[in-house]
């Protein structure tokens, strides 16, 4: 008896034939699942929170700190930085180039020579040094030479000759005293004296 064959359709030889899924194909498939779909849906949201965070839309920044940029950079606002070393130093250049005037006050020089004149009319007179007065004899002193000669002046030889000098009062006022006091203390009240500085030289000059 012969056996008997079963005739097959023409898609059931097509399906024979076709070769299995490729491993990509299986991956897809089971990739494609509702618990993977989520998860991938929850990272892009992720990365879109985070890059909206982080403004990443923006250009990134070309420099970094320590950099030296090869080019001039146009800064949006001036950038200003305190330097108090240098500041100092230009304040205390500006105090030295700074120009000070003094005052000459002349009065001084007018009650030097009223003094002197004062003192040299109290020892003009006929009385003779061992009867002047203790602030005489002291004022007397203040005029004495140191020497003449190699002989000392004696303070009633000094006496007699202010005296011979000046044998009238009237002689003080207009006379040769007067204009040899005049001669050399004219010049420093006109030019005046600075007896010392009241700053530093650090504040002006």
């Amino acid at each position: 008896m012969a056996p008997s064959t079963t005739k097959r359709t023409r898609s059931e030889r097509v399906a024979s034939i076709q070769l299995e899924p490729s491993s990509l194909h299986r991956w897809l498939r089971q990739f494609m699942t509702s618990k993977n779909l989520l998860q991938v849906a929850l990272a892009i949201i992720a990365a879109v929170l985070i890059v909206v965070i982080l403004q990443g839309w923006r250009p990134a920044f070309a420099y970094r700190e320590g950099q030296i940029p090869q080019r001039d950079i146009v800064a949006r606002v001036a950038f200003d930085m305190i330097d108090s070393g240098q500041t100092e130093l230009l304040r205390k250049q500006k105090r030295r180039e700074v120009l000070c005037y003094y005052e000459n006050r002349s009065q001084p020089i007018a009650q030097l020579i009223s003094t002197i004149k004062n003192k040299f009319s109290s020892l003009l007179g006929d009385t003779p040094y061992a009867e002047l007065t203790a602030e005489q004899k002291k004022t007397l002193a203040e005029f004495m030479p140191a020497a003449v000669g190699e002989a000392d002046l004696t303070e009633a030889e000094a006496l007699s000759r202010i005296r011979l000098l000046l044998d009238e009062r009237t002689k003080l006022e207009g006379g040769k005293f007067d204009q040899a006091l005049k001669s050399v203390l004219d010049p420093i009240a006109e030019t005046g004296v600075l007896k010392s500085i009241g700053h530093d030289s650090e504040q002006g000059n």
